[in-house]
């Protein structure tokens, strides 16, 4: 299981920077490839969810497109769990 920090999802999900946002989706993607599980604390999710919340009103139209994308695609990806 890999933990995921707030960095490497938005990253992922922002692409704003190409280098870091390459190895967000190689780290993600490959581990979804594998069959291996994210782990996403509660409190990465409430910190990407505030600042989606201030750049939505930021972002340009193809910058939210690309951050839809992705979002997608971990959301295909994410089966959230309560801990045991």
């Amino acid at each position: 299981m890999i933990a995921i920090d707030t960095n490497v999802l938005v990253r992922y999900l922002i692409e704003d920077d190409a280098d870091e946002s390459s190895r967000a989706a190689r780290l993600m993607e490959g581990a979804a490839d594998r069959g291996e599980s994210l782990f996403v604390a509660q409190i990465v999710l409430c910190e990407v969810a505030c600042l989606s919340s201030l750049s939505a009103h930021t972002a340009d139209p193809e910058e939210r497109s690309a951050g839809n994308k992705h979002q997608r695609i971990a959301e295909s990806h994410c089966h959230v769990r309560k801990p045991d």
